[in-house]
């Protein structure tokens, strides 16, 4: 009797649970679902608004076609508090993609908490679809940015020898002879391949059982979006050498994305075609096998999770709340952190002399600074040396939406390709040292971090450090200090290593003061 009353209660108070939690946690997530609307109104990631409908319509889609017992499954509870401490991992090292994947983890464990693991096995292939609504780490997208829009440059330029035309490239430049032209970022193919790995993934479950259909399916999104990317470039190429760049921009280029979205969908759905003639042939998965109705959910028999799991849930979620609201007081609680001030920062470093230059309005309001400073240096008694830029950026408190922003994704998003990347050491300090190149010119680049007093050279590092001392004493200062020299035909890159070495030796000595030491405990 006790059974049969506990359990009346359970489904009584189940679909009210469900609609609390489901609002705790949009309240919870409210900066991470923010923060996604956002980037779901850029090029690349303007399919991701659609993403979750789609995801939601298919699981009931696919809980039609395959009907499972709905047991609640305590299990989901772990998932859930697995989901939220990695969202607070990714709120205070100031990583938005940690806080965004975390929302998945948490979504996948109220699948299992109030529906069980039958039913998240059965729809899985739909909750997966929700990966691609999520950007890519900022660290990751300006290298497949510069390398895809390299790529699709070469092959733009090998489709244009085909035609039998002289053309030159240089990095992302194309010479046509009377005219170049310059493959843009926005030219890279990431607005075509992101929907269409998306579109792919959906089609070829839909479409096919055989794992290596659905890969093959999957997969050929990749070089179909390369190959249409490079044939827009082509195009645009000789349409630029013949009419001039009036004649490929406003309206006509526009359109001319949405065309080459259009034949990528074409070429997708003929490898379909292709697949469904190969054997085995009786691995079609076709969606018209069910027929598409809300009312069959109801015909589902629920197993209700038992009062003492509600009871861990509503422990869970006062638990959670008050912890999260303590950590996020103690991450952005202000401490006071001695410094000097950049105005006098020295322009005398060593045997090298500077001035000082300043950033324009549109860097200071992205990059959004406490304090910072830019000079060039030469070197006193030797004019060959080649002059040395130094750039150091102070942040009083990091947080996700104002954060460092390392070199490997702001000087490859204004154009530059990193050629070369290694760990350089300069007495006891492990600093980056890069080789970028845009077009003709070739830098060489140093930068290490320091976070709250600490150096560091690696995101690991960073990440680890920038954690470990926001929840040991309240600190997610953080500095980037970064030192650039052009390499040319007169100096080598030896060569400027070498000065670019005795600069920073010179330099160490002096950043004590400007930039806060490390607390003592």
């Amino acid at each position: 009797m006790k059974n049969a009353s506990e359990n009346h209660l359970s489904h009584y108070i189940t679909p009210f649970l469900v609609i609390i939690f489901v609002a705790w946690g949009a309240i919870l997530y409210s900066d991470s679902i923010a923060n996604l609307w956002h980037q779901w109104q850029t090029p690349e990631y303007g399919h991701g608004i659609l993403l979750p409908l789609i995801s939601e319509l298919w699981a009931i889609y696919l809980l039609q076609i395959k009907p499972v017992v709905l047991k609640a499954a305590p299990f989901g509870l772990f998932m859930i508090l697995g989901a939220l401490v990695l969202n607070i991992i990714g709120i205070i090292i100031s990583n938005n993609w940690l806080s965004n994947l975390s929302i998945l983890f948490f979504i996948y464990g109220m699948v299992i908490l109030f529906l069980g693991f039958k039913a998240f096995r059965c729809v899985l292939p739909a909750l997966a679809l929700l990966f691609f609504a999520i950007p890519l780490p900022v660290t990751l997208l300006p290298a497949l940015t510069a390398d895809l829009q390299l790529i699709s440059s070469s092959l733009g330029v090998s489709i244009i020898q085909l035609l039998g035309m002289p053309v030159y490239q240089e990095g992302n430049i194309i010479d046509l002879g009377g005219h170049k032209l310059d493959v843009a970022i926005a030219c890279s193919g990431l607005q075509y391949l992101f929907p269409l790995l998306s579109l792919s993934y959906l089609v070829a479950f839909l479409s096919f059982k055989s794992w290596w259909k659905r890969i093959t399916l999957f997969l050929s999104a990749i070089p179909i979006t390369l190959a249409m990317n490079a044939a827009r470039i082509a195009l645009s190429g000789l349409i630029y050498n013949w009419f001039g760049s009036d004649a490929i921009e406003g309206l006509m280029h526009y359109v001319e994305g949405y065309v080459v979205f259009a034949l990528c969908l074409i070429v997708l759905l003929i490898v379909k075609y292709i697949l469904n003639y190969i054997p085995p042939h009786n691995d079609k998965n076709s969606i018209s096998d069910a027929s598409f109705n809300f009312k069959n959910l109801l015909n589902y028999g629920y197993n209700a999770p038992k009062l003492w799991i509600i009871f861990c849930l509503l422990t869970v979620m006062i638990a959670v709340t008050f912890s999260t609201n303590y950590i996020n007081q103690k991450h952005d609680m202000d401490v006071a952190i001695p410094r000097k001030s950049f105005i006098d920062f020295p322009l005398n470093i060593g045997n090298w002399t500077g001035s000082k230059s300043q950033l324009n309005a549109i860097e200071l309001q992205t990059l959004n600074l406490t304090d910072h400073f830019v000079g060039n240096y030469n070197y006193k008694t030797n004019k060959s040396f080649t002059p040395i830029n130094l750039y150091i950026a102070y942040y009083d408190k990091q947080t996700q939406e104002n954060s460092i922003h390392s070199p490997q994704i702001c000087l490859p998003g204004s154009g530059w390709i990193i050629t070369s990347h290694s760990i350089h050491t300069v007495g006891k300090l492990n600093v980056n040292k890069e080789i970028m190149q845009k077009n003709n010119e070739k830098l060489l680049v140093y930068y290490w971090f320091k976070e709250a007093g600490y150096d560091a050279a690696s995101n690991w590092e960073i990440k680890k450090l920038l954690l470990i001392n926001s929840l040991r004493n309240g600190r997610t200062d953080g500095s980037l200090i970064r030192i650039t020299a052009q390499i040319t035909d007169n100096n080598d890159v030896k060569n400027v290593e070498e000065q670019m070495d005795d600069f920073l030796q010179n330099l160490l000595p002096l950043l004590s003061g400007y930039l806060p030491s490390p607390s003592t405990l």
